[in-house]
């Protein structure tokens, strides 16, 4: 598979990761799950545009280092350093029921995580183009 095959390739997971932060964000209310899948399709944008600059990508699901691997490339991914510690705690933290942190996932946390992974998508397909 050619470079530029494997990125895109990502990116085709992340937007399945949206499309069904979007339909469970309309038609259901486990905004736990919602929150989850942006958090994913971040990562695997993030993840995607690092593959695009032909670097090696970390085992790792913690957005804020992979937004600063991509602040190499440009610094405007700094922008989104917060958006990514915000959605970093969804990996984890809402998905087993170990974690006292677990409180609920609001309406308005899940709709917030949606627009963030919208506009880190928006910004690295820019990127890309």
């Amino acid at each position: 598979m050619t470079e530029e095959k494997y990125y895109q390739e990502w990116f085709k997971k992340a937007e399945q990761d949206l499309k069904a932060a979007k339909i469970l964000l309309e038609f259901d209310d486990t905004y736990d799950t919602v929150a989850f899948h942006c958090q994913q399709a971040a990562e695997k944008y993030l993840k995607g545009y690092l593959i695009y600059q032909g670097t090696s990508i970390r085992k790792t699901h913690d957005l804020t280092v992979l937004c600063k691997m991509c602040a190499v490339y440009d610094e405007g991914f700094m922008n989104f350093f917060d958006d990514c510690k915000f959605l970093t705690v969804f990996y984890n933290e809402v998905r087993y029921p170990l974690y006292e942190v677990n409180e609920k996932v609001t309406k308005n946390e899940a709709e917030k995580a949606f627009d963030v992974a919208n506009k880190i998508k928006e910004f690295i397909l820019d990127q890309v183009k």
